[in-house]
């Protein structure tokens, strides 16, 4: 009996870290329900432009029908962020700051060789829609 419970408990130690590191892996990447293709939208019924200046609205789609600035077509990946080709962002840490809101931080390079760090709040609405802000530098 005594041999039983410490192969349990070796059992336990052995199994209880590799369960948490899965965990803290899946939480180190970006929420599923911003995964996918989004172009530029319109802001939302009932919403103000005054109340949501700065933000971006963006509608879920797989090709955006008329996009003119980079923002306008984002692609979105587990671990990367797109505009239109023409950024790349490699996505560092998530952060959620409040509820329904998470901060994404990114390290981004265009085809002009600039690099930076890029920083988002998004938050998601109804109807495949997300409200993106970016986060200035203090």
């Amino acid at each position: 009996m005594k041999k039983l419970l410490i192969a349990l408990a070796t059992t336990v130690a052995l199994v209880g870290p590799a369960h948490a590191a899965s965990t803290a892996i899946g939480a180190d990447r970006i929420p599923n329900e911003f995964v996918g293709s989004w172009c530029t939208g319109s802001i939302p019924k009932g919403w103000s432009w005054e109340t949501w200046e700065g933000s971006v609205f963006y509608d879920r789609a797989k090709t955006c029908k008329d996009w003119h600035e980079p923002e306008d077509h984002m692609i979105i990946t587990r671990d990367s962020l797109q505009y239109s080709g023409l950024i790349k962002c490699k996505f560092l840490e998530t952060t959620f700051v409040k509820r329904e809101t998470t901060r994404l931080k990114f390290w981004c390079k265009s085809n002009v060789d600039s690099e930076w760090m890029y920083e988002i709040e998004v938050v998601p609405l109804r109807g495949n829609k997300l409200m993106i802000e970016e986060v200035k530098n203090q």
